[in-house]
């Protein structure tokens, strides 16, 4: 005999999220290797489980194939500059906006900041002032040209980034999201990228980057191997909200400014209201100091020690997300390590509830998100948080009081069930 038991969901409200369009992604032909996927992701593969769907990252970070090949875009083309940007210098790049410049280009510099530093590498833009910064961005007086959307230099023999970032305000009236793509741009020439199409360009100086695809022939400026990169020089117009960085702007970043010391960063990719979390670092180097900071969101830093902080939601209001960093100072070097972090309101949350019988021991598991409580094991329910962004795996094992086992799984987000739950007695 076979008996059903089911699993009931409980919206406490719909939260409206924004309309996204996403773009076409041209995946290469070849068999997809997730693994460098993940890497050029910025996860840590040691330990790595994989199942039939998925891959568990970290320990309960949960990467579904179907999403992975997102990030294997079409195989762009990469090279740099001669001149790179110093060890010493690159994990706290400067940069300060003209105050003249109107604010979508100020927006912009946030959105680009975060861009570059979600991408792995050694990479790390920080905001500077009128007195302290190695680059500024301005207006470049570009008069009655139409033709250039902004400029910047490359960086200098002595380690230096380039300096100079130019606006044409002429372009003002772009978008946010598109003035997000020029400055993304820009800042990739600083730091020493030149351009996708710098062969077609006649660039004499492009430095191929081992291991992204060759540049040995010249190709129509139409070839996606070109086009689909940041990097591709006629970047007018295109919006960071409906693209990304391809695969092989990840792996020329994070081959060309590598982190050196695996330092990762542990915790929870979201905290609820009035919640907190604990993030600590592993693979720290010998004799090493951190200092913890906050950023971009309602989140606050509680106690700290050598290798671990906890951080607080204090606003049951607001959906957002925060950055925590932790700056390493060790004698074999200095390093910034990142994380974004997801801040939850009550209205985010939905009760999973299991009914249909009295249990003596549930037991569930989540891929992400934030449990705000259990309530009973007679009528098992928990609480779930999730942002926008994320979707979560929700598992339940429960025991009734004849011994039987049921087992249940649920794809979910804040918008609706990913796929229907279904339970059978066993």
């Amino acid at each position: 005999m076979k008996t059903k038991i089911w699993f009931t969901t409980i919206f406490v409200i719909l939260f409206a999220a924004c309309n996204n369009e996403e773009m076409e992604y041209n995946q290469p032909n070849e068999e997809i290797d997730y693994i460098s996927i993940i890497e050029a992701m910025g996860f840590n593969t040691e330990g790595i489980v994989e199942d039939e769907e998925s891959f568990t990252v970290e320990g309960d970070i949960i990467l579904l194939k179907e999403e992975l090949p997102r990030y294997q875009l079409t195989k762009t083309r990469q090279a740099r500059y001669q001149y790179i940007v110093a060890p010493s210098r690159q994990n706290n790049i400067r940069i300060y906006v003209e105050p003249s410049l109107n604010l979508g280009w100020r927006h912009a510099t946030d959105w680009a900041i975060a861009a570059w530093n979600c991408a792995g590498s050694n990479i790390k833009f920080t905001l500077g002032s009128v007195s302290s910064y190695d680059i500024r961005i301005y207006n470049g007086n570009y008069g009655n040209n139409t033709s250039v959307v902004a400029s910047a230099a490359y960086p200098y023999s002595s380690g230096a980034p380039g300096d100079i970032l130019k606006i044409n305000t002429h372009f003002d009236n772009m978008t946010t999201a598109e003035k997000a793509y020029v400055l993304i741009h820009e800042l990739g020439h600083t730091i020493g990228f030149t351009h996708s199409n710098w062969r077609e360009s006649g660039n004499a100086t492009g430095i191929e980057i081992p291991g992204t695809p060759s540049s040995s022939q010249t190709l129509p400026e139409t070839n996606p191997e070109i086009i689909a990169s940041v990097m591709y020089s006629h970047s007018g117009g295109r919006r960071w909200d409906l693209e990304q960085f391809t695969y092989y702007d990840i792996y020329a970043a994070k081959a060309v400014y590598p982190m050196p010391s695996g330092i990762t960063c542990s915790g929870p990719l979201s905290i609820g209201p009035n919640r907190s979390g604990i993030y600590t670092l592993q693979n720290l180097p010998s004799n090493a100091s951190v200092r913890w900071s906050i950023s971009l969101g309602n989140l606050s830093l509680g106690s700290t020690n050598s290798s671990s902080v906890v951080v607080y939601n204090n606003n049951d209001n607001e959906e957002g997300y925060g950055k925590l960093t932790a700056f390493i100072t060790s004698p074999s070097g200095n390093y910034t390590v990142t994380r974004n972090i997801a801040h939850i309101r009550w209205s985010d949350y939905t009760y999973f509830t299991l009914e249909g019988g009295e249990f003596r021991n549930v037991v569930w598991k989540v891929s992400q998100g934030d449990v705000a409580d259990y309530t009973g094991q007679h009528w098992a329910q928990i609480n779930l948080g999730l942002s926008g962004y994320q979707t979560a795996t929700v598992k339940c094992r429960a025991v009734d009081y004849s011994g039987h086992i049921y087992e249940f799984e649920e794809t979910f987000n804040n918008e609706k069930l990913v796929n229907d739950f279904d339970g059978t007695y066993q």
